[in-house]
């Protein structure tokens, strides 16, 4: 026998087993990562600062209110980081999906004229991301789930919930 062979075949099974090892390292380590930046992210959303954020920009946008809605523009902007961080894969694409397609589809469609008025004035480039991931959840919910757009009563229904107050037409007035 051998032995600088055997040792050789050794050395290189071991080499295979601790990159192999390493591999499933890094793997676990990424999935960690992006279910801690989705947590992240969760919490500030439902900060006490997001939170009133929120509110605000939904009870401007009820009343149809087109000045400056600062509020709306920090919920796109956090949202546009959503989409960013889910472009480059740096937060899971699916988990992603079931944290902020409701509400990305929802404020998109609901700041649409506020976002062609921003677009026209300042900046043409304003929350793409936010309208490419919306658009993309919007078909997605059509081919998996069979569900028709989000109805003009939703996002009314949406905003009022956000505003934190009565529907007109609710019965618990």
């Amino acid at each position: 026998m051998d032995w600088n062979l055997i040792l050789s075949i050794v050395g290189a099974v071991t080499s295979l087993v601790a990159i192999i090892g390493l591999m499933f390292q890094l793997l676990y380590s990424r999935i960690a990562i992006q279910a801690n930046t989705l947590l992240q992210l969760e919490s500030r959303f439902y900060s006490p600062e997001m939170f009133s954020a929120r509110q605000i920009a939904a009870k401007k946008l009820l009343d149809n209110n087109n000045t400056v809605n600062q509020e709306l523009e920090t919920v796109l902007d956090f949202l546009a980081t959503v989409c960013i961080l889910f472009e480059q894969g740096a937060i899971d694409k699916t988990q992603t999906y079931y944290l902020y397609s409701y509400w990305m589809t929802r404020y998109w469609l609901s700041a649409q004229e506020y976002i062609k008025q921003i677009r026209a004035n300042d900046d043409p480039q304003s929350w793409t991301h936010v309208e490419s991931l919306a658009k993309y959840f919007i078909d997605l919910d059509i081919k998996k789930y069979k569900n028709p757009a989000v109805s003009k009563e939703q996002i009314k229904a949406f905003l009022y919930g956000e505003a934190n107050v009565n529907h007109p037409k609710s019965k618990h007035q």
